[in-house]
């Protein structure tokens, strides 16, 4: 376990980096349907992502309209969701087992404002029409170790998506030995 949380630690600079001017306990987690007993590396292609729940023309819209704005089809990245240290209620994920989840490398975030779930968010639009729901989500980096902490649904924050080529997965066990390891007394905030 010591040399994953290593791996991680060296592999996600970047990440740690940003970890470290959040909230102390301050993570991304990832649900999924597999179980990984200590950690995963994982490779991610964005090019080549299927929707789960969202109709691929939508899907589809939502890549082309943020693709021009922000230069990277935002549906197509890592999903996940901010949690803070005081977010015990992990237990009850909406989908699959919840990890931590730490992009190696160089990576880019965004969220939008106020949506917890796309899909969710997209079926109870009422009379918005598509196109207007698209627009109005406003993707954006801003704020984005604030995002993060604010509770949407349960225990989520926005649903945050990552444009990141690889991500370690960290079983939850292991949460608090990470905290001490990214949070020491000579990187506390």
């Amino acid at each position: 376990m010591e040399f994953c949380c290593k791996n991680i630690i060296e592999q996600c600079e970047s990440f740690i980096s940003f970890l470290r001017t959040t909230n102390k306990g301050c993570f991304l987690v990832r649900n999924l349907n597999i179980n990984i007993e200590t950690c995963s590396i994982n490779t991610h292609n964005l090019l080549s992502r299927k929707p789960k729940d969202t109709d691929p023309e939508t899907h589809l819209k939502v890549n082309e309209y943020y693709f021009a704005r922000l230069g990277w089809s935002v549906r197509n990245g890592v999903f996940c969701y901010g949690v803070s240290d005081s977010f015990d209620s992990l237990d009850h994920p909406y989908y699959g087992l919840p990890y931590l989840l730490f992009p190696v490398g160089n990576f880019e975030a965004v969220y939008a404002p106020g949506i917890y779930d796309f899909t969710v968010a997209f079926s109870m639009r009422g009379n918005i029409s598509e196109d207007q729901f698209i627009r109005e989500l406003n993707y954006t980096s801003t704020n984005i170790e604030k995002a993060m902490t604010v509770v949407l649904e349960r225990f989520r924050s926005a649903e945050i998506i990552v444009r990141c080529e690889q991500y370690f997965l960290l079983n939850l066990k292991y949460r608090e030995e990470l905290i001490k390891m990214i949070w020491s007394d000579n990187h506390e905030k």
